[in-house]
């Protein structure tokens, strides 16, 4: 539904919804930010400018995704890459800083009709592809970025953007002043000081042959290439595992022993090369989390106001590194983990100070590495989750029954909160009350091929850990027989494999399980989950894997084990994958297909065929 002002109705699904007043936040904070890059790059040298602009209408780019808006995400895309050409060219400077503030203040005007939930609209064809030409190296002349003061609003204008008679908020960020091409040729202070005193030319003038100090470090690549790059090494990875097994092969074949030991060095060589291309691909694609990191104070700031709430964030391993891919899918659930600390978890300052609490709220964000995962910790000093809480209103939207309720552990009872549409607020708000949080968080992380686990203290606080694999591409698996098939098990899931009749399994209430020291962990029958024949009681030859997914721990009985090899993930549609035991499937070293078993889900089919059991 369209009116008078060019702005449609705005219409997004109910996960969206829930982040919508913070996403409109970051539009408008960065696009401020941008704004002031962009007018102050006197201070800074278009060279420094033209990184920081480009990254952070990157960034932009995905906050528009979230609101499916593809004409602005164009455009802001194409003022990032004209951005980035900065460093490279001085003779287009002004008109590609002028076109960004521009695009800055249709941004600002944007986010103004998302707080009233409609979208506005220009026409940006025009602008689009000039900044495009001005991106790729074309010299426009364009008398608008000189003869015009570098008003953004005239250049707006002069591109059929807006209209003559469109007011103009051009005084909220700073005017290009049309000498800004020759800011961009004025090496830095320190240079300069060099030269001066090495050559004794006069100041602010350098020998045409000579570089400024060290050459460029870095270089731009188009994520394309790199997602390019990235299959062509999993293929790689593929024929290795491939080449290995052949090697395996004729050791035990009638061969000649040098031949075989010639193909055996050789194979190992190639193993070890595959593996240094394999982790320096992997580089090329690590970002810091403080790409995420740093957008929390503000998230914070915003939460504090809204809730009139004391609340101070501490943010610890920013420079850790995680792959592109995983980083995306980070995003959305540890906004949604600290929103939740914000607003379930710490208390009001009176709450505190009665309580002996310091009057402001702490919430930790942490990172770091462990192994070949990434650990993310938001931690609170806040009321903790009560389980007697969880447990009513589970019990009020029907997911359990009293007496279900009353069999189940502490732990069981707070995995309640991962439920869709569960939510303990007594009202709806900007902030809490869909329901839609923690289902957002389990879901994204199980995209990632990680687990998440929840811990807390009634009055002291809680934790939520998510353990995550540094890229969602490659990954080490062991490989099991079930039935006449093989199967992949993710290895981050794995702690240690046993023989379940060595270590004596029993029977609870028609469940199987295995007694391991201290524990008792149910047992999974694979040929039962999947299909593939009747479930055996015999459990002599079997093995129990046991997985741990952070919430719950079990033995997965297999009828053999294969070895550990690293896979390469090739998804399924999602008409296979949706509600099934299977993340995707790999080609393994004997070039047969394989599914990769998706641990989480598995677990929770199995654990709901109990209840259904208990319950009948």
């Amino acid at each position: 539904e369209g009116q008078m002002d060019g702005t449609v109705a705005l219409s997004l699904p109910s996960q969206k919804e829930a982040i919508l007043d913070l996403m409109i936040a970051d539009l408008r904070e960065s696009a401020a930010q941008i704004a002031a890059i962009a007018g102050g790059v006197r201070a800074a040298g278009t060279s420094a400018a033209g990184r920081e602009l480009e990254e952070l209408c990157e960034a932009m780019c995905r906050t528009l995704e979230f609101f499916e808006i593809s004409d602005m995400t164009r455009v802001v895309h194409a003022a990032g890459k004209a951005s980035g050409s900065l460093q490279d060219r001085s003779a287009c400077a002004n008109e590609i800083l002028v076109r960004v503030v521009g695009v800055t203040l249709l941004l600002t005007e944007l986010a103004e009709a998302l707080e009233t939930r409609r979208v506005k609209s220009w026409p940006t064809r025009t602008l689009e592809e000039r900044l495009t030409l001005l991106a790729s190296g074309s010299e426009l002349g364009d008398p608008a970025a000189s003869s015009h003061g570098g008003d953004p609003w005239t250049v707006l204008r002069l591109d059929g953007v807006v209209g003559e008679d469109h007011g103009s908020i051009a005084t909220a960020v700073p005017t290009l002043s049309a000498d800004v091409p020759q800011i961009a040729c004025v090496p830095d202070a320190g240079a300069v000081a060099d030269v001066h005193e090495k050559d004794g030319a006069p100041r602010g003038e350098r020998p045409a042959t000579e570089k400024s100090g060290a050459g460029e470090q870095t270089i731009r690549v188009e994520v394309s290439r790199l997602e390019t790059l990235l299959s062509l090494v999993g293929q790689l990875v593929l024929n290795k595992n491939r080449i290995s097994a052949l090697g395996r092969k004729l050791r035990n074949s009638d061969a000649s022993v040098p031949l075989v030991a010639e193909v055996v060095a050789a194979s190992g060589e190639l193993d070890r090369l595959t593996s240094e291309l394999q982790m320096g691909v992997m580089r090329t694609r690590m970002q810091p989390l403080a790409k995420l990191f740093d957008r929390y104070p503000r998230v914070i700031r915003d939460i504090a106001r809204a809730t009139s709430k004391d609340i101070e964030l501490v943010i610890a391993g920013k420079e850790t590194e995680v792959d592109k891919s995983v980083l995306e899918l980070l995003a959305d659930p540890l906004v949604h983990m600290i929103r939740n600390s914000a607003d379930h978890g710490i208390e009001s300052t009176q709450a505190r100070i009665a309580a002996g609490k310091p009057a402001a709220g702490t919430i930790s964000v942490s990172a770091h590495h462990q192994g070949s995962h990434v650990r993310v910790e938001v931690t609170d000093d806040g009321k903790g989750i009560d389980p007697a809480v969880i447990g009513r209103k589970a019990v009020e939207k029907g997911l359990v029954s009293a007496d279900e309720l009353s069999t189940m552990t502490t732990d069981q009872i707070i995995q309640f909160i991962f439920a869709p549409g569960f939510s303990t607020a007594e009202k709806v708000t900007d902030l809490s009350g869909r329901g839609v949080g923690m289902d957002v968080v389990r879901t994204n992380v199980n995209k990632m091929g990680g687990t998440i686990n929840v811990t807390s203290t009634v009055g002291k606080g809680s934790c939520v850990e998510i353990l995550i694999p540094l890229t969602v591409a490659i990954m080490p698996a062991m490989v099991v027989g079930v039935a006449g098939d093989h199967y992949c098990i993710p290895l981050q899931t794995i702690t240690e494999i046993v023989r379940p009749g060595e270590n004596g399994s029993h029977s609870i209430g028609g469940q199987a399980v295995l007694r391991l020291r201290n524990e008792v962990l149910p047992l999974i029958e694979l040929r039962g989950a999947l299909n593939r024949g009747t479930a055996t009681t015999d459990s002599d030859g079997k093995f129990a894997v046991i997985v741990n997914t952070g919430s719950h721990k079990a033995g997965l009985v297999v009828d053999r084990l294969v070895g550990q090899q690293e896979i390469v993930i090739r998804p399924l549609d999602d008409e296979y994958t949706q509600g099934g035991p299977f993340s995707g499937a790999t080609i393994r070293d004997e070039g047969d297909v394989s599914l990769i078993l998706d641990v989480n889900q598995l677990m929770r089919r199995c654990q709901n065929k109990v209840t259904e059991r208990a319950v009948a």
